[in-house]
């Protein structure tokens, strides 16, 4: 399958449990964090856009939010939208707005729980099954990650061509630089 892959490191996570007094009844609230925040976000992501564009024709959002998949272990969250076949360029750019405000609005809420994150966006084939996911954008997303020196989110390179053709006549160029 097609799609995206959103990768993220929760940065001090390590740290943030060692620290603090009660091991269990930290690791208890760092769990109740990390596995509730991406259902929250989803939701209020969901019901904003909705709210904005409820009469607009042709924006897929139900459908492309239906797609989105989430995973988390450990100090690990992998966000996934797999495209359906043949995907029109209005549904691959709103899954691609969706899945950027989905994790702009992650990263802001684990960053308000003490929980910083680094995050790296990027698009190609892949494989989810169950709790498993394979491909080479996860391996991509996974290493540039591993990579980043700072708490953000970044696309994978590798999408700079998918943005040109989604946002043709925009001046993106402005928003990105060679890490």
């Amino acid at each position: 399958m097609n799609g995206l892959i959103a990768f993220f490191d929760i940065l001090g996570y390590q740290s943030f449990l060692e620290n603090n007094n009660s091991a269990t009844e930290t690791a208890e609230k760092v769990l109740k964090i990390i596995t509730d925040t991406p259902k929250q976000v989803r939701s209020e992501v969901l019901n904003s856009i909705l709210a904005r564009f409820a009469g607009l024709p042709g924006i897929p959002i139900k459908e492309v939010e239906s797609s989105l998949n989430h995973l988390v272990f450990s100090d690990t969250i992998v966000l996934s939208i797999e495209y359906p076949e043949n995907a029109s360029a209005g549904w691959i750019k709103t899954a691609l707005n969706y899945f950027v405000a989905v994790s702009a609005k992650l990263y802001l809420e684990m960053f308000k729980e003490g929980l910083p994150m680094r995050g790296v966006i990027a698009e190609g084939e892949f494989l989810v099954k169950q709790q498993c996911f394979a491909g080479r954008p996860i391996i991509d997303s996974y290493k540039l990650c591993g990579q980043l020196d700072f708490s953000g989110i970044v696309f994978h390179p590798k999408i700079n061509k998918r943005l040109h053709e989604i946002y043709a006549g925009w001046p993106i160029d402005l928003f990105f630089f060679e890490y």
